[in-house]
């Protein structure tokens, strides 16, 4: 069975990308897991198990097949916000935006190889409270909560 398409370049959507990914994730995670009695004494257990985990950290949020449905989805719906929103539109969006350089240039280098296009999900709306200011807030009550 071929991983690629038939026609190069084809559009891919959020979830087709995002069982792409877990499938490049496993077959990697597999091939490490098996590296150190391959080459024993070569290889350094402990930078495979890294290797793994930072894969298993990518794979974990990835989109897989149709997205959750049910009645109380269609509630949740009309009360998300932005940032619910959007990647209720990307599935992508958080992998994308919490993977790092790294982790998006393996992702991109994956999807080429099998032929997609994507394109990725733009920047997550932010909250319109003032993060800096809100932390602030939040220190200060501590202190004061501290010195009661």
């Amino acid at each position: 069975m071929s991983r690629t398409p038939e026609v190069s370049g084809v559009e891919a959507d959020d979830r087709t990308v995002g069982g792409l990914l877990a499938y490049q994730a496993l077959i990697e995670i597999r091939a490490l897991a098996g590296k150190p009695s391959r080459h024993p004494g070569t290889v350094n257990a402990d930078e495979v198990l890294m290797e793994i985990r930072v894969l298993a950290d990518r794979a974990h949020n990835l989109p897989l097949g149709p997205g959750p449905r049910g009645r109380w989805r269609a509630a949740r719906a009309r009360h998300a916000g932005p940032r619910e929103q959007a990647m209720r539109a990307r599935p992508m969006s958080y992998t994308w935006h919490t993977t790092g350089e790294q982790g998006r240039v393996w992702m991109l280098r994956h999807i080429s190889e099998a032929g997609y296009r994507w394109t990725p999900p733009p920047p997550l709306p932010t909250s319109g409270r003032n993060a800096d200011a809100w932390s602030f807030r939040r220190w200060l009550r501590a202190l004061v909560a501290r010195l009661r």
